[in-house]
């Protein structure tokens, strides 16, 4: 019997790790890119959305079409000049790296694909792709195991052609030449390489491109329209200019003064050349007509991490104002100025550029509050609206290099607590994202934490293993109360009891352990041959679940750690996180590598209703505090918003709540209650 999905409302956040893996669909209006182990077309909309309790208004949301039928990772992705095809290549660890190639089901709705062929000879990974611009040819990469250049016929799927890449070291791109289905240039560290396809032969002829004295490690290439000049952008931050008919670098321009981390990505539009760099910068240079010169204009950050992908839209939107100076710019400053506010137009709407960033590792809801959630991942964490998937709040944590591991709300929901893991708990405001206070030497990770006491406390595990309590002072100074040392491994959950008197820990040693928070002592300890990785109290407090890499969902009695039920997971799927839906504890929803969101009954532990598979292992979820949203995070750096339908006991718990504040509030007086009594 099939089982009911669960509704996508949002999907939100991409990793961006793949180098030239974001495109602008030739639509105008679609994006594509890689997302796991999928492909995910993003159309915008306008939409007008209502919730309960929520004002209607329109607002900007996306509609995503994945298309699924890679094993591994995509980590290489191109589109035709038309839009017609898109190939997607894999990585996977042992075996033949597939290169699927889809194309579109009906030219009208350039968004929907299907499988036309897969493409078997690359063995472990695919690492570049490129169509030629009248889409009959495509050119492949394959990775270190492979080593090999290969030349696919697009219409029969046939592979005309392969030849081992240029042994002076790896080769990282492939660019075909605007005018030819036959020649594209290829390039990696040390060496740049032309290559032409002969139809006689049915060969590959290799010729290296001399870069004379000059030892690069180029990560990106774009010709120009004329196929005179290739620009190269470089580990080192430099642009190389080569010249094609001639095979041999013309000049050499250096960005070392604006950029660092290296030019990752290269995109030539009208009479300018975009260079997105490793720190997060996006550089525009002049090229001067008939010549290999370039001049640099302006430089502006566009994210924090490196800009993997520049796509300009290949409509007339492309042809962007403000890359030839207007007659009216004479002195030099109002020629920069016009420069940048060229780029600041090309950042809103004409170009994409996609930075890189770790994927969230953690999602957290205020415990009260179910209108914003926060998620913590690489240096950065993020406080999203519910309702729109709107991001209301971003905090980067100097330096870039820590990690944040945990996010937790305090009770009243305005302070965002975050554990990282260079040992520092710190928390911000969830408004503005100020820095309340710093709790340096917390842990040697901070793995998990959870807001108590109103307010005034905070409950933290390590990697260590210890467990301590620390105490809040008007807000901006924290104390350490106490530290528990019980567990002998990190610290995976910490689940709190509802009046923050008890709390229970679950740890990699196999042990949970329920602590009297008051007392400072242990008052029971469950264990199990699992490495237990998330814990959860049910609203009744008369039992815990848990999960962890023994593939189990297990009931627990808090007051003499027995076992009351163990149900095994239908994938057979190590549980990576949990979350039990409040106030009324009617469901429980569980993840791990299986990429599956799966929501069991509480009581009976029937499986009530699935997620589509995301695209990633999903490393954590959790239900809002009035049930009614799901949210999920995977590998992949994607944030899911799912609606949860109503169940009968969570409409009697909400029309009991509805009934309390009626009382409380008068709209029901004494009188009629009397007379409501038998």
């Amino acid at each position: 019997m099939s089982l009911p999905e669960l509704t996508l409302d949002a999907a939100v956040g991409f990793a961006g790790s793949v180098r030239n893996g974001f495109h602008l669909h030739p639509d105008g209006e679609s994006r594509v890119y890689p997302l796991g182990a999928t492909i995910a077309i993003s159309r915008p909309r306008t939409d007008s959305k209502a919730r309960e309790g929520a004002p209607t208004r329109e607002h900007q949301t996306s509609h995503i079409t994945f298309l699924h039928g890679h094993a591994g990772e995509v980590t290489a992705l191109a589109v035709s000049s038309s839009g017609r095809f898109i190939a997607s290549g894999e990585s996977i660890s042992s075996g033949v790296a597939e290169i699927i190639l889809w194309e579109a089901c009906n030219e009208a709705v350039g968004t929907t694909y299907a499988v036309a062929r897969r493409l078997s000879l690359h063995i472990g990974e695919v690492v570049a792709l490129a169509f030629s611009t009248d889409e009959s040819a495509l050119a492949s990469i394959g990775g270190d195991n492979d080593r090999r250049v290969v030349m696919w016929n697009v219409s029969n799927g046939n592979a005309l052609c392969g030849s081992p890449a240029p042994l002076d070291g790896k080769v990282r791109t492939v660019a075909f030449l605007r005018h030819s289905s036959t020649h594209f240039l290829t390039a990696g560290e040390l060496a740049v390489s032309a290559w032409e396809y002969d139809a006689m032969t049915k060969r590959l002829q290799l010729e290296p491109i001399k870069l004379g004295i000059l030892k690069r490690d180029i990560l990106s290439i774009a010709v120009d329209e004329n196929d005179e000049y290739a620009y190269l952008g470089t580990a080192s931050a430099d642009v190389l200019c080569v010249s094609i008919p001639n095979r041999v670098i013309k000049e050499s321009f250096t960005l070392k003064k604006y950029i660092s981390r290296g030019v990752s990505s290269l995109t030539i539009v009208r009479n300018g050349l975009l260079a997105g760099a490793g720190d997060g910068s996006l550089s525009l240079m002049r090229r001067e007509d008939g010549s290999c010169v370039l001049q640099f204009e302006a430089c502006r950050t566009v994210g924090d991490g490196a800009v993997t992908s520049v796509a300009v839209a290949r409509s007339p939107q492309s042809n962007v104002k403000g890359l030839e100076y207007p007659k009216k710019c004479k002195s030099d400053y109002a020629k920069r100025k016009y420069v940048h506010e060229a780029l600041l137009s090309l950042r809103n709407g004409y170009i994409g550029a996609e930075c890189y960033r770790d994927a969230s590792q953690t999602v957290a809801f205020p415990r009260k509050q179910s209108q914003y959630f926060a998620t913590g991942g690489g240096s950065e964490v993020r406080v999203w609206a519910t309702d729109t998937a709107k991001l209301l709040l971003k905090i980067d944590v100097k330096p870039c290099t820590s990690k944040c591991l945990c996010v937790s709300f305090m009770p009243d929901g305005d302070t965002l607590l975050s554990g990282w893991d260079d040992g520092k708990i710190r928390a911000h405001d969830r408004e503005t994202g100020e820095l309340f206070f710093v709790a340096a030497n917390a842990h040697d990770k901070v793995t998990a934490l959870r807001g108590m006491k109103d307010s005034s406390g905070i409950i933290s595990g390590g990697s260590e293993g210890n467990v301590r309590l620390w105490n809040v002072i008007n807000g901006s100074i924290i104390t350490l109360e106490a530290s528990m040392k019980e567990h002998r491994s990190s610290v995976n959950d910490i689940a709190l009891f509802n009046d923050d008197a008890s709390a229970v820990t679950a740890s990699d040693d196999g042990s949970c352990v329920v602590w009297d928070i008051l007392r400072r002592t242990r008052q029971v300890s469950f264990f199990g041959s699992t490495y237990f990785k998330a814990i959860g109290v049910h609203p009744d407090e008369k039992q815990i679940v848990t999960t962890g890499t023994d593939r189990k969902i297990t009931w627990w009695d808090p007051a003499d750690a027995s076992t009351l039920r163990v149900v095994d997971d239908p994938a057979d799927a190590e549980l990576a996180t949990l979350s039990i839906a409040h106030p009324h504890g009617a469901s429980i929803a569980i993840a791990g590598t299986d990429r599956i969101v799966k929501v069991f009954d509480y009581e009976s532990g029937d499986l009530t209703a699935i997620t589509p598979r995301h695209c990633a292992r999903v490393v954590a979820v959790a239900f809002a505090p009035d049930a009614r949203a799901l949210v999920s995070a995977s590998a992949d750096g994607a944030v899911r918003i799912w609606s949860i339908p109503d169940s009968p006991l969570a409409e009697l718990g909400r029309e009991k709540e509805r009934h309390i504040h009626r009382v409380l509030t008068g709209e029901i007086d004494d009188d009629v209650l009397a007379t409501a009594r038998p």
